[in-house]
């Protein structure tokens, strides 16, 4: 976790590449410490997930679903940035998929 002092108050939640099966590497936190300063967020979380091939993508998804439900916790939801690069990237937006598709199932219930 990265923490500045003047901030703005949201978090950046980043999902490093590595095609699934590496990282993060130095520059994947090189990169995330440039982003914070840049833009003056609280704070970012590298997301370091289960890799693959001994993890399947159930496992990994469920990981990554842990990681925002605890940014959640601490920080509402329009104050949480999503970014990934290459394979993270592709987990950003599985999540953003699982979360749109939750959202209109809770929608359907109501």
């Amino acid at each position: 976790e990265l923490k500045i002092a003047e901030t703005n108050q949201q978090l950046v939640v980043y999902i490093h590449g590595g095609a699934f099966i590496s990282g993060p590497a130095q520059h994947h936190w090189d990169s995330l410490k440039t982003i914070v300063q840049q833009t003056n967020c609280t704070a970012a979380w590298m997301c370091d997930y289960p890799k693959a091939p001994e993890h399947k993508i159930t496992e990994i998804s469920r990981n990554i679903d842990e990681v925002y439900n605890s940014a959640l916790a601490e920080y509402p939801a329009e104050k949480i940035i999503l970014m990934g690069d290459s394979a993270g990237g592709t987990l950003i937006v599985a999540l953003i998929q699982r979360l749109l598709v939750q959202q209109q199932q809770n929608n359907n219930i109501a």
